[in-house]
């Protein structure tokens, strides 16, 4: 018998819920019905007042015309003001139980109203009345119907918002839970954010968020502007508001707020989101879309300086251009931003066969027009290599191919020199022999005072082609190609990147493994970057390296704590953070120049151009024959051996190769 009543009961909620979700909450409740609501509830405490008025001190002019009078005014007055004051929009699904300063006025202004018209009118109507004793009886309902005023008004608020949410509990629409947010910002970017979000069943914005102390006094649209300059600001927030989330309603503000606002929200567990370009979202849009996330990307990346692309344009205007390592993260994007450049033909060279597929459908896509050629083949074969540039022609060569992962390396040397060294060599010589135009090395970082094997790879692979650069001038070479290298340090979201690692291991519940505690390390987008490398390329006209503005270099062990916070997990707690040493090879600080190099500006302001030593290249070419000799014999020692000979600042860390050093000739002296 219980279990019957109990189904009774749920089945007359569930109609009950039905027939409030069909009549009143179709979307919100209907804003006619609150309307009418609220203009009765003006109407019945001015009733309720003069009532009160009546008992507690009674006079010959409250009458049945002191009735009609007050009554009459109330409704026009609540209907006029709660019209004014757009106090029947509200969407009481997703309001808090707090009295907004729009209802508060709504509340003063329609005292005031009724206070002062029906005073007014009584005057009129009763001309022989004393004016002191009509403007104290005035004042004293003025009183009392404020007071009543304002707690029915909020006991009418209170029972809509828990009439609306229990009505619309089994909406299909409403199956996520309300985001109680602040928008970021006061600007019309973050009013246009909040109406669109006011549309959103999803969202219910509390207010907008400002560090100007002045603006708290102020709202906009409706909305409270909060003032919030610490830490203890949001904790007040969340526990008067329930707020969390902060919303972003673009990528300028949430970089500048990185490390203040966005920090002190992961730290106390409230969500940082991040809305889509306001001037290209609708409403529609944003439903599909929504606000998301932030990610470690968003925190990492660096105001992008608009820079003039018309030199490029202009360089790779109507030429064929070959992106050797086309098919990985740099390659590729370079050859995204090469196909928007109206150039000729567009050969695309990798071996590795499935990646070099999925960039050739890609383009085929994006670019149906465009004329290009996927090439399957490797750096280090010198028949292919010359079958390509006999073939296509290259106006310029962008070359991207290389191997460097430096543990993976590290363990297989004789492959990475084979691959950095001797296939860099190989392009270069062909674009020497078949006249091409320039090319573009793309370096790195760890080419600086190397500590493993693939940095010092890639430097001696710098100190080839400058060599032959600088040999091409002084017309010891007889050639015309100008060669150029750019160096930059990690990209995010390239393969092999420690982020792809992190949020595999949050993903199956931690640990993180970070290396060292105070390594550190320079990201950069790859858009960025390769969109520099482009920049650089039309800057060139002599031998040259070009240094990328890294900015500020970031902490490891900070960046795997913030990517839990975004996790919205707790760190040390829900995900640990476990130290595993270094790797072979693995540097604890990444530096951009040698500490005998120095640097001048360019003309760009993110690109500086590198005052290296020079080399002979004879003496540099000869070298190379002998390490390519060692390597091809899979002659390990003797290899690494060679290459510190070529690279004197190659000092290995943490790595078998440690017994190779020599000793520093300070070390010596002392």
């Amino acid at each position: 018998m219980d279990f019957e009543e109990d189904n009774k009961k749920r089945s007359f909620k569930r109609k009950v819920q039905k027939l409030l979700q069909k009549r009143l909450f179709q979307d919100f409740i209907d804003r006619r019905y609150i309307l009418l609501f609220d203009t009765l509830v003006g109407t019945f405490c001015a009733l309720l007042v003069g009532l009160c008025h009546a008992r507690i001190a009674p006079m010959p002019f409250i009458n049945k015309n002191y009735f009609t009078i007050i009554l009459g005014v109330a409704f026009i007055s609540t209907l006029l003001t709660s019209y004014l004051f757009r106090t029947y929009k509200q969407a009481f699904r997703f309001s808090s139980l707090d009295i907004s300063t729009r209802t508060f006025w709504y509340i003063v202004c329609n005292t005031l109203s009724v206070g002062i018209l029906s005073t007014t009118i009584l005057l009129l109507v009763n001309v022989e009345v004393n004016l002191k004793v009509l403007l104290l009886h005035s004042l004293l309902f003025f009183l009392l119907f404020f007071i009543v005023f304002f707690f029915m008004t909020v006991l009418s608020r209170a029972c809509f918002i828990i009439l609306a949410r229990w009505g619309t509990a089994g909406d299909p629409t409403t199956t996520k839970v309300t985001t109680f947010v602040v928008i970021y910002g006061t600007n019309e970017e973050s009013v246009s954010l909040a109406n669109l979000l006011e549309r959103n069943r999803n969202y219910h914005v509390v207010g907008f968020c400002s560090k100007r102390k002045h603006e708290s006094t102020f709202t906009i649209a409706g909305k409270p502007i909060l003032y919030v300059s610490s830490r203890k600001d949001i904790a007040i927030l969340i526990k008067r508001h329930g707020v969390r989330a902060f919303i972003f309603s673009n990528k300028d503000d949430l970089f500048a707020e990185r490390n203040g606002l966005v920090e002190d929200c992961l730290a106390l567990g409230v969500s940082a989101m991040l809305a889509p370009e306001i001037e290209k979202t609708t409403p529609t849009l944003l439903a599909e879309q929504g606000v998301r996330h932030i990610n470690i990307e968003d925190l990492l990346l660096r105001d992008e300086i608009k820079l003039d692309m018309t030199p490029v344009k202009q360089l790779y205007a109507g030429k064929t251009i070959l992106v050797t390592g086309a098919a990985g993260s740099i390659g590729s994007e370079i050859a995204r931003q090469v196909a928007r450049l109206d150039i000729k033909h567009l050969v695309l060279f990798d071996n590795a066969e499935t990646p070099l597929h999925n960039i050739r459908l890609e383009l085929q896509k994006k670019f149906p027009n465009l004329q290009f050629s996927p090439i399957v083949g490797d750096v280090r074969s010198k028949e292919r290599v010359d079958m390509v540039f006999r073939r296509f022609h290259p106006h310029i060569v962008l070359h991207a191919a290389a191997y460097k992962h430096v543990p993976l390396m590290e363990e297989n040397p004789c492959e990475a020199i084979l691959v950095n060294c001797m296939g860099t060599q190989n392009i270069a010589d062909h674009c020497l022999k078949y006249g091409v135009e320039k090319m573009v090395m793309i370096s790195t970082d760890k080419a600086v005072n190397p500590t493993n094997v693939m940095g010092a790879t890639k430097r001696s692979a710098e100190m080839y082609v400058q060599a032959l650069g600088h040999a091409i001038e002084e017309g010891k070479i007889e050639g015309k190609t100008i060669f150029l290298t750019t160096r930059f340090g990690n990209v995010l979201g390239s393969q092999g990147s420690v982020f792809h690692l992190f949020r595999e291991q949050i993903a199956n519940g931690g640990p993180i493994t970070v290396t060292h505690p105070d390594i550190t390390r320079y990201f950069m987008s790859i858009r960025e970057a390769c969109h520099l490398v482009l920049q650089a390329s039309a800057l060139g006209d002599t031998t040259k390296i070009f240094v990328f503005e890294m900015g500020k270099p970031h902490k490891i062990v900070d960046l795997a704590r913030n990517m839990i916070h975004l996790a919205r997990l707790i760190p040390d707690v829900q995900i640990k953070i476990e130290y595993t040493g270094l790797r072979p090879g693995e540097k604890i600080y990444e530096e951009v120049l040698d500490s005998n190099e120095h640097t001048v500006p360019t003309k760009l302001p993110k690109i500086r151009m590198a005052m290296v030593r020079p080399n002979d290249f004879d003496a540099i070419a000869a070298q190379f024959e002998e390490l390519k000799k060692r390597s091809r014999d899979v002659d390990i020692i003797g290899s690494v051996a060679a290459i510190k000979e070529l690279v004197p600042e190659y000092r290995s860390n943490n790595s078998e190769f440690e017994i190779l050093d020599k000793p520093r000739p300070d070390k010596e002296e002392k």
